[in-house]
């Protein structure tokens, strides 16, 4: 349902494609500075700051976490003695202390099926596809950059029915729209950087013909680009006005076991190893994803408003040095029925221990396409009425 009359269904019509409202933090609340104050006069809550978790005590007998050890520098610690533990500590931290912790006590601590750490997921951001209104109408502002008429911090975005992800086997994830001029668009200022990248390792890139073609077709603006980024001078009448729209992707990953935090060989000050990395993006989420963009493509309600068109000559880019990332580290310490799949139970609580829980985005399944903190508050909530 959408909440103002007054807005435009841009997917009317269709079988494949819905609406979803986003919820964003205008200004982005910076949570120390908004509640801080709140928990340090609180006389249930202790805070510390400038402390790092640094060592666990675990009684491998009695499955209990005894204490949690943490260090303000290398010669001055503390320790913490609690009914119950939880870390909160992100996708890769939660991660990196686990492996420390299993380390030090034999993967006893959540580790039995080798899955601390595992499961590592993003949201891959891709710029894949172009749309062009029907007469240069616009969309309505709700679905591009602006926000939902009367609503200071909603807007929409456009997904995939779980029915169409289904009859297509293709990827979840949701569209937005971002308004873009004939320069942003351009086929041969994509294209002349394709050639460049390809000619300077040496190999001739594929659609060689057809970005040769776009190369032509704009070279008004590739010499206009090349002036102002060497100049500092715009030598052509360029079109600076609204042309279409860059239609860019946040997709969901499959859970993919291979990409993995692992510990590394540099350590911190506290001489507690630090991470490496090894991010996974696989050949099937991205074929998936073109599957998806497809749908879009050739949907009926979003073709009355316009027609878009998919950018394949560009994937070497769109996969490498355009593909975008939404910050969102998920996966690592994955909840499962069991410590053969998972790392911990549906409470959160670590399997193999009875005291030691982990929160945040490093417990999902999976990643959905959407920012994790809603899920991660909600858990939040779970938890602490479990406890």
């Amino acid at each position: 349902v959408l909440p103002d009359s007054n807005i435009e269904n841009i997917c009317q019509g269709s079988s494949n494609l819905l609406p979803s409202i986003v919820k964003r933090a205008i200004p982005i609340t910076h949570f120390f500075k908004k509640y801080g104050k709140d928990l340090i006069d609180s006389e249930h809550v202790e805070v510390i700051k400038y402390a790092s978790l640094t060592d666990i005590e675990f009684n491998t007998e009695s499955s209990d976490v005894e204490k949690v050890i943490f260090q303000y520098s290398p010669n001055i610690k503390n320790s913490i003695k609690a009914k119950n533990t939880i870390l909160c500590m992100g996708g890769i931290e939660n991660a990196r202390f686990m492996l420390l912790a299993n380390e030090k006590y034999n993967n006893q601590l959540g580790n039995k099926g080798d899955n601390v750490g595992r499961y590592f997921m993003e949201h891959p951001t891709v710029r894949a596809a172009h749309f062009y209104p029907i007469n240069g109408k616009k969309l309505p502002s709700a679905y591009t950059t602006g926000l939902i008429q009367n609503a200071r911090n909603l807007h929409f975005r456009l997904k995939i029915t779980e029915q169409a992800q289904r009859n297509f086997e293709a990827n979840n994830l949701r569209f937005y729209f971002t308004p873009k001029t004939r320069e942003d668009l351009s086929d041969g200022i994509s294209s002349a950087h394709i050639l460049k990248d390809s000619l300077s390792n040496g190999r001739v890139a594929d659609n060689f013909g057809e970005h040769i073609s776009h190369v032509l077709g704009d070279l008004d603006l590739i010499i206009d680009s090349f002036s102002e980024d060497i100049f500092d001078l715009s030598i052509t009448d360029k079109d600076d006005e609204f042309s279409g729209y860059q239609i860019i992707s946040m997709i969901e990953q499959t859970p993919d076991r291979n990409s993995k935090i692992v510990l590394g060989a540099d350590k911190d000050v506290f001489n507690n190893n630090f991470v490496d990395i090894k991010w996974i993006l696989s050949e099937s989420d991205k074929r998936q994803t073109w599957k998806s963009l497809e749908i879009l493509a050739q949907d009926a309600g979003l073709s009355a408003w316009g027609r878009i068109r998919l950018l394949p000559e560009r994937e070497e880019r769109i996969w490498g040095s355009q593909l975008g990332f939404g910050q969102h580290h998920i996966g690592t310490t994955k909840m499962s029925d069991s410590g053969n799949d998972g790392v911990v139970d549906k409470d959160c609580k670590v399997f193999g221990t009875k005291n030691l829980y982990i929160l945040g985005s490093s417990v999902f399944p999976t990643g959905g396409h959407v920012p994790p903190t809603l899920t991660i508050a909600a858990l939040s909530l779970r938890l602490a009425a479990t406890l």
